[in-house]
């Protein structure tokens, strides 16, 4: 009789098994070398390509973010390269990728915890736009990326859908008069934790720190 290396449990010895060491190391070889080239291929095509060298710093009047380019190839290419793991579709068509793209901006908007059934409400070209908007926002509000993810992703999705029908500097406004003026958070779709991050911002903090105009032009300090 024999007994089981893991389980302990006792068997005739012609119904044993061994480990097919040779086999094992030959698939551990050809998975190393699958790793290696799905790498290979995720380093070569997933990043997204600047396509404005000049930049400027940012807070500069003339900053601006650089547009991304995706990295495209051809039908032949991609079926060659794909051929090594049927495991996954590894590459789309650019068609079915703006379509799932879309679909995670809507699916975002809707689950977005500060808005609530509002976002329910608008149809999916609306939730677009807003979230194109938001970008533009997000580019006049924190050029520098000061704010965290969380808080960039609030403004681009909750504070442009909720604030729609305004235009992007409008919302900017908006936003940091919130903040400057401890206002109430929701009326701009963020959480007052988000509002406190943006407090700190240069552009707030002058905001708030300017003295208030009196009627004949002169500061409100008698």
């Amino acid at each position: 009789m024999a007994r089981c290396f893991l389980s302990g449990v006792e068997f005739e010895l012609k119904d044993g098994r061994v480990l097919n060491r040779r086999a094992a190391r030959d698939l551990l070889d050809a998975l190393r070398d699958r790793v290696a080239g799905l790498q290979r291929i995720v380093m070569q095509t997933a990043p997204m390509d600047e396509t404005v060298e000049e930049k400027f710093w940012p807070g500069s009047p003339r900053f601006q973010a650089a547009p991304k380019r995706h990295r495209l190839v051809c039908k032949a290419v991609a079926d060659a390269m794909a051929a090594g793991f049927p495991e996954i579709e590894l590459f789309v068509s650019w068609g079915q990728y703006v379509t799932q793209s879309k679909k995670t901006v809507v699916q975002a908007i809707r689950e977005h915890p500060t808005l609530g059934e509002a976002a329910k409400r608008v149809d999916d070209d609306a939730l677009l736009y807003a979230g194109k908007k938001g970008r533009r926002v997000l580019q006049l509000l924190d050029s520098a990326r000061a704010l965290s993810a969380n808080t960039r992703q609030a403004i681009c999705m909750g504070s442009t859908t909720l604030l729609r029908p305004l235009n992007a500097e409008a919302i900017v406004e908006l936003i940091c008069k919130a903040a400057a003026e401890f206002g109430n958070p929701d009326s701009v779709g963020l959480t007052e934790v988000q509002l406190s991050e943006i407090r700190t911002l240069p552009r707030v903090v002058q905001m708030a720190t300017k003295p208030e105009q009196s009627p004949q032009g002169g500061t409100g300090v008698p």
